[in-house]
């Protein structure tokens, strides 16, 4: 066995001068790249802040001309407004599409709304169009009675306007006067227009409310405030009458409540009766 190292596989010192030599041109060469794209980098970066600048100076200029827009919107509007406070002074009717009520140099609670033919307008009060526009005029709101008022607000809005139960009740069972689906109300005679007995109001409520969540004890006290809430609503255009009622064979008294024909009721007219279609109002 020899004694000396074996040199066949070692490398000499012209191979490791070589590698050596080529790992410095392959750094120089890569240091060559990252220089080339820092100066990319920078010329990116460049160009990103220049962009920067001129977005400023683009949004800076747009808030000038919004600025400018709403100027001259706000003069305009105010303009606008300046002009229908003078026509509705005159009298005049104005479209409520066109008008936005908080903004008119008008004092607050003189402006109402009304229904005419092709819709709703505002006007000043007892104001009447010199120009007619939109047909005729149909009541305000303001000159419904208190229930007329509330009926015409759906489920909704009357739960949130009404203050008591009664009120509630009583603009409902006033809505039902047209109901073709529930409508508890008969017709009158000999002076009667309508009238519903304090028995059949009881089943209404219960089917207004739910059978479920009222019992009978219940519905009996909301008739009595239905009944109180009405005569309040409508200021005593009802009247309350007792009358006698025979069911299973017992003869009672109970409360009739009854509109009466040449009551004025904004909006209404008296219905006259008609032969055999009215029902018979037995006192």
């Amino acid at each position: 066995m020899s004694i000396h190292p074996d040199t066949t596989t070692a490398p000499t010192n012209e191979q490791l001068a070589a590698e050596l030599q080529q790992l410095r041109e392959r750094v120089d060469e890569l240091e060559a790249i990252v220089e080339e794209q820092q100066d990319v980098i920078k010329q990116k970066d460049n160009r990103i802040s220049k962009l920067e600048e001129q977005l400023d100076e683009v949004a800076d200029e747009q808030d000038r001309k919004h600025a400018r827009f709403d100027a001259a919107t706000d003069l305009n509007d105010n303009r606008l407004n300046e002009l229908m406070a003078r026509e509705l002074e005159k009298g005049a009717h104005l479209p409520a599409e066109i008008v936005i009520e908080f903004d008119l140099p008008i004092k607050e609670g003189r402006l109402e709304k009304i229904q005419k033919d092709s819709g709703e307008y505002y006007r000043l009060p007892e104001s009447e169009d010199p120009l007619a526009r939109g047909g005729s005029t149909n009541l305000a709101h303001a000159d419904l009675l208190p229930i007329q008022q509330l009926a015409q607000m759906d489920d909704e809005m009357l739960d949130r306007t009404a203050k008591t139960k009664g009120d509630y009740l009583a603009a409902r069972l006033w809505q039902a006067r047209d109901s073709e689906v529930d409508n508890p109300w008969k017709n009158g005679c000999k002076g009667v227009r309508a009238y519903i007995d304090a028995s059949e109001m009881k089943h209404w409520i219960r089917r207004e409310l739910g059978r479920g969540a009222v019992d009978d004890a219940y519905a009996k006290k909301l008739v009595s405030r239905t009944i109180g809430a009405m005569k309040d609503l409508t200021k005593d255009r009802i009247k309350v009458d007792k009358t006698k009622s025979g069911r299973s064979g017992v003869t009672s008294k109970e409360r009739r409540v009854k509109i009466m024909e040449g009551t004025e009721i904004p909006g209404e007219t008296s219905q006259e009766s008609i032969g055999d279609e009215t029902v018979d109002v037995h006192e």
